[in-house]
């Protein structure tokens, strides 16, 4: 073989190596490369979870964001009705009031006229009892004074029975209106209490 043979068979082994040397480093690149997508898949998969727990949150987020607009919108109507029941319950405490108010004026007036009528006939019992006394200690001249005196004290008696009686008819009349009336306006507004709950 000639010099000029081998010079050139040399330098196409030379070439040979260089691109197989080229060819190495560059598998060596395209493995790095490869590694290097693997773990960018890897990331793209991490990320894509990542995105879909995201997503499941922002639902979840919406889903009680949507919860907490109703729970709102109820709120909202809560106190309109809180107001309303309120307005009603003082209404029907003030009815309650004005009618214990009431019943106690009348009970205080008629206790008043009672504690008169009482005294007129205690007053026309004793002057009946003087009467009677007079009456005795004049003898046949205080006839007069006794029958006198007798119906004095019958009207004293008459007084009382119809005080006591007077007291029965007002404490029917109690009974069958005013104290009704608050028993109904309290039972009211125990309902009312009730339906706010």
């Amino acid at each position: 073989m000639s010099s000029s043979m081998a010079l050139a068979w040399s330098e196409q082994l030379n070439a040979v190596i260089h691109a197989y040397e080229n060819l190495v480093e560059a598998w060596w690149d395209l493995q790095a490369a490869s590694h290097e997508l693997e773990g960018i898949a890897t990331t793209t998969k991490e990320v894509t979870a990542a995105v879909e727990t995201v997503a499941g949150h922002a639902q979840q987020v919406q889903d009680g964001l949507t919860i907490i607009r109703k729970h709102v919108a109820l709120a909202d109507d809560v106190p309109a009705h809180l107001q309303a029941a309120a307005s009603q319950v003082s209404s029907a405490v003030s009815g309650v009031v004005r009618e214990v108010t009431l019943l106690t004026s009348q009970v205080h007036e008629v206790g008043q006229l009672v504690s008169v009528v009482t005294e007129v006939a205690d007053s026309t019992n004793l002057l009946a009892l003087n009467a009677a006394i007079e009456a005795a200690r004049a003898g046949d001249a205080g006839r007069g004074f006794a029958v006198v005196a007798d119906e004095v004290r019958a009207l004293a008696q008459r007084t009382k029975s119809s005080t006591n009686n007077a007291l029965k008819v007002l404490d029917t009349v109690h009974r069958q209106q005013t104290v009704p009336k608050a028993s109904r306006l309290l039972s009211k507004v125990m309902r009312m209490l009730w339906a706010t709950r």
